[in-house]
């Protein structure tokens, strides 16, 4: 290619750019009212597709105007891409996912008792959310909804949970731990290659209690560290760096996460570990 194509190219891809743009400022002066079941229908279809790139553009697109929106539908739509199987997509709609939080945490927080409630237990966003929770450290709320996934029926939820509580480096949390120390169950870890790594709830939830109870000894020196939980971590990385690059997963549709697969086989015949915690609106 010869440096006028070079040029050529590189004006086309602003031109591209900004048509993008100017779109999307079209789209977003709509009435929400009507851009919404829009977008909803779009991104049902986009779900659908067979060709993974071409459902990874249009979700990611999706993604960046839901996040324009407010309102439970465009989080509950966010949620929606954090579960499907790309890894640019979850990451798009976890970034927005977590900007909300930050400026919006009650919308987050219904949102994700929501995703609770009618999300399938296999969804990839139901590991996902445990992550994205304990970045927003200054909410109160995080512990509680933490719980809730830590009383979940599938263990692969209840891992992200419990390395979740860790991070959150806040000694309360222990008591969610503490009737998990026991538990059986083991969940399907990927590392950071593509051998996946059996382990028992039991085994973590003792590592991040210990953990905790460290952090309570030490909370009050002044060169005091929060201790990290030496695990695998998150199952799909959403703000700790860039998101993945193509190959996109390495495994079938999936309990929410990063790095790491969750595996359907164990989910089932599962009881849940505890009684879930009260609704937030308690």
């Amino acid at each position: 290619m010869t440096k006028n194509d070079l040029t050529e190219q590189l004006q086309a891809l602003f031109e591209a750019e900004q048509s993008v743009r100017k779109a999307t400022i079209s789209l977003l002066d709509e009435e929400p009212s009507d851009l919404l079941p829009v977008l909803t229908l779009a991104l049902d279809e986009a779900l659908q597709l067979s060709d993974e790139e071409e459902q990874a553009l249009r979700l990611v697109r999706l993604a960046e105007l839901f996040s324009e929106l407010d309102g439970p539908d465009a989080i509950d739509r966010l949620m929606d891409i954090l579960g499907s199987d790309e890894p640019e997509a979850r990451h798009a709609a976890g970034t927005a996912l977590e900007e909300i939080g930050y400026e919006r945490f009650k919308d987050l927080a219904l949102g994700v008792e929501r995703a609770l409630d009618r999300l399938d237990a296999s969804s990839p966003a139901l590991v996902e959310l445990p992550y994205l929770l304990s970045e927003i450290t200054d909410e109160p709320g995080v512990v509680k909804l933490l719980a809730r996934f830590a009383a979940h029926s599938e263990p692969n939820v209840v891992a992200a949970a419990i390395e979740a509580i860790a991070e959150t480096g806040d000694p309360a949390a222990r008591k969610l731990l503490a009737p998990l120390r026991s538990d059986r169950r083991v969940a399907q870890l990927d590392e950071d290659g593509d051998e996946v790594s059996p382990v028992s709830l039991g085994e973590l939830a003792r590592d991040a209690y210990d953990v905790l109870g460290a952090a309570e000894e030490i909370k009050g020196r002044r060169n005091y560290t929060k201790p990290i939980l030496k695990t695998a971590g998150p199952i799909y990385p959403i703000s700790r760096g860039p998101h993945p690059q193509p190959p996109l997963p390495r495994h079938p549709p999936c309990p929410c996460g990063q790095g790491r697969s969750s595996s359907s086989e164990g989910a089932r015949n599962r009881g849940t570990s505890g009684s879930p915690p009260p609704s937030l609106e308690d």
